[in-house]
C-alpha cells in the first residue's frame, strides 16, 4: 500500500519514521510541538485542528506531488468574508474532511 511505500522510502533514505495509526492526531500535534517530528503526513483535517504545524497531504505516487501546509501561514490568511480566517476554522476544517465526513470532491486544505 502507499503508506508502506513511503515508510520504506524514508527508512532507506535515513528519515526517521514515527507511525501513529488510528486516532493519533493529538499525539502527532504534540510530538511536533516538542520538535520530535518535523512533519506529519496525513489526509485527515483533524491534524490541523489538533495542533499539527507542518502537514503533508494529497501524496501522489504517480506524479510525485503533494501539498505542504504550514499552520502559521494558513492562520494568517485573510477571511473569505469580513471576519478573521481563524473565526472560519471550523468550517474550513469541515470542508477539508475529517473522521466524520468525507472531503468535498476537489477540495483540499488550501
Amino acid at each position: 500500500d502507499f503508506v508502506a511505500m513511503v515508510v520504506d522510502w524514508c527508512k532507506k533514505n535515513g528519515v526517521a519514521v514515527c507511525a501513529a495509526p488510528f486516532e493519533a492526531e493529538w499525539q502527532l500535534g504534540y510530538l511536533q510541538l516538542l520538535n520530535i517530528v518535523q512533519v506529519i503526513i496525513s489526509e485527515d483535517g483533524d491534524v490541523f485542528a489538533s495542533g499539527g504545524d507542518q502537514i503533508i497531504t494529497q501524496l501522489s505516487w504517480n506524479s510525485g506531488s503533494c501539498c505542504l501546509y504550514d499552520r502559521s501561514k494558513e492562520l494568517k490568511r485573510k477571511s473569505a468574508g469580513e471576519g478573521k480566517f481563524d473565526d472560519e476554522l471550523v468550517a474550513w476544517l469541515t470542508l477539508a474532511g475529517n473522521d466524520y465526513i468525507k472531503r468535498l470532491h476537489g477540495n483540499s486544505y488550501a
